[in-house]
């Protein structure tokens, strides 16, 4: 991995931090229409690779070295945008490499499948962090299963009615028992 980058696509607030905390351990690339905001990135972040351009077009695409990609993270907020640049991605370069796209919100994420890419969603994870804390014997572990399930620990209080009563007799419909912890 020595000279394999990362390319991120789009850089706002949460992309800045982002590029920061990945910028000490790998070689990035950054691609933003802000040419400004990329200069003042590069002054801190010395051996960052800045292009001003839009991540979407296949003329930025031929500046880059492509080949030496082994990550694309796409924070790109509208969403035709984004499907360009994987289809830019796997389709125009037939990169093999994972896409991460960063979304803000809760679209319909079907057209992402033909692209086979991890979708993440910050808020969402925020707020899974947020009532994990305030809720008491409830975690909700987010982003599980490539959004198609989710993982929930629920303690079973002592006067529940499913105290003493066996698995097979449950009968869950949406939902399945992963582990029981007992006695710590």
């Amino acid at each position: 991995l020595q000279n394999r980058k990362i390319l991120l696509c789009g850089i706002g607030f949460f992309e800045q931090e982002l590029l920061r905390a990945i910028a000490a351990r790998w070689h990035v690339v950054a691609v933003d229409m802000n040419k400004e905001k990329l200069g003042r990135l590069q002054q801190e972040l010395p051996g960052l690779a800045g292009f001003a351009g839009d991540a979407s077009s296949i003329l930025t695409w031929k500046k880059l070295n492509v080949q030496e990609l082994f990550h694309v993270i796409i924070t790109i907020r509208d969403h035709d945008v984004a499907l360009e640049v994987c289809r830019i991605v796997r389709e125009a370069f037939q990169l093999d490499i994972p896409i991460t796209r960063i979304a803000y919100d809760d679209s319909d994420d079907r057209r992402y499948d033909q692209f086979n890419i991890c979708i993440v969603r910050p808020v969402a994870m925020g707020v899974n962090f947020i009532l994990n804390r305030l809720e008491k014997n409830y975690v909700k572990a987010g982003e599980i299963g490539q959004g198609k399930g989710e993982i929930i620990e629920v303690p079973i209080l002592s006067k529940s009615h499913l105290v003493d009563r066996k698995l097979k007799y449950l009968r869950p419909t949406n939902w399945q028992v992963a582990a029981i912890y007992r006695d710590g």
